[in-house]
């Protein structure tokens, strides 16, 4: 007697008509092979005929930024070590302009609570 396929012991469910589809895919038709007349002069990439693309010139007028202005300077920092007495310097001298803008804001400060204390007088 030959053996039944599948084996008895593995039970096949039936499908249930209930059951998730994916979704069908759909072709976008592209709008590339349309052409349309009225698009024509919508943008132009092109160069225009007798105009100059110098784009230095037209910063140059809108922000006043002289390129010859700064023509020697180097850009390349050749020099980007320093020694030990350098980089004490720097440090004493933003420790120094770090304490008068400490006092700075305590001038300000006190101004302001003179101010305040006056306006509670006047009331």
């Amino acid at each position: 007697m030959p053996k039944p396929f599948p084996p008895r012991d593995i039970v096949r469910r039936p499908m249930q008509s209930t059951s998730k589809r994916l979704p069908v895919k759909r072709r976008i038709e592209s709008d590339e092979e349309e052409y349309d007349e009225e698009m024509d002069d919508f943008i132009d990439d092109g160069p225009v005929d007798g105009e100059d693309l110098n784009y230095s010139e037209h910063i140059k007028q809108i922000f006043g930024y002289d390129r010859s202005k700064y023509r020697y300077l180097d850009d390349d920092d050749i020099c980007l070590e320093s020694s030990y007495l350098q980089q004490m310097k720097e440090e004493a001298i933003s420790a120094k302009l770090g304490i008068l803008e400490d006092l700075e804001d305590i001038q300000r400060e006190e101004e302001e609570m003179k101010r305040k204390a006056m306006r509670r007088k006047n009331k």
